[in-house]
């Protein structure tokens, strides 16, 4: 009896120990296994910054009104990054649309046309960085009336459009910036808090582009004759 109790609790302190250093070896091989997918992790977030550096990666250009010339006749536009990331071989075609309120088409598709429309873009900036004291001045003639002016900038990886909408509410303009992607999705809004909205915040550009001004992030402008049956 006293024999077999000996092997008895010799064979469930084997299976201990066995239990115990195969828990050990997991415990060890689970923290191999964390150490190396978190330095993948590092890796890929040190890659991912990397190539955001190299591709300008969630930065895109805005030009906002800079000054006048002495004898008003011209208005400069400056062209700053908005983001981190530089952006690099950006060219930069410009026009205006006079009365885009009594416009009769989409002018949504404007800007990524105007490369076809002028193979010789208006301005040509070689880096593109936040912070930098340098300006990047487009010039444009100066409207006295209601006026858009669109720009269309092609980089090295991708293109953006903007468009500036500027119309007098009084003795002064008041604006609206859009900038969209390549997709038309924007990226970026702001106006002047005159900018004329309607009670429930609507915009309207013309007979048929109506938008909700806090929904127009993110989403993909449409200046469609039909965008007003999706109101």
């Amino acid at each position: 009896m006293e024999e077999f109790n000996y092997w008895l609790w010799l064979s469930i302190l084997c299976m201990t120990l066995g239990a115990f250093f195969s828990f050990k070896a997991s415990e060890f091989s689970g923290r191999k296994v964390e150490q190396k997918l978190d330095r993948n992790i590092k890796v890929s977030e040190l890659n991912n910054d990397k190539l955001g550096v190299l591709t300008g990666q969630g930065s895109f250009p805005l030009a906002r009104v800079w000054n006048y010339s002495k004898d008003m006749e011209k208005t400069n536009l400056n062209i700053q990054l908005l983001g981190a990331n530089p952006l690099l071989n950006i060219e930069v075609w410009g026009e205006m649309i006079e009365n885009y309120s009594e416009s009769k088409y989409p002018i949504d598709v404007r800007p990524f046309t105007l490369n076809a429309i002028n193979p010789k873009p208006n301005l040509k900036i070689d880096r593109l960085i936040n912070g930098s004291n340098k300006t990047n001045i487009i010039t444009i003639p100066t409207i006295k009336n209601e006026h858009c002016i669109m720009l269309f900038y092609q980089g090295d990886n991708t293109s953006w459009g903007q468009y500036i909408f500027r119309t007098k509410v009084g003795e002064k303009f008041e604006t609206l910036n859009i900038i969209v992607d390549n997709e038309r999705k924007v990226l970026f809004k702001d106006k002047s808090s005159g900018f004329p909205t309607t009670k429930d915040g609507y915009v309207f550009l013309n007979s048929y582009a109506k938008f909700k001004y806090e929904n127009l992030e993110n989403s993909r402008i449409d200046f469609h004759p039909n965008n007003l049956k999706k109101q």
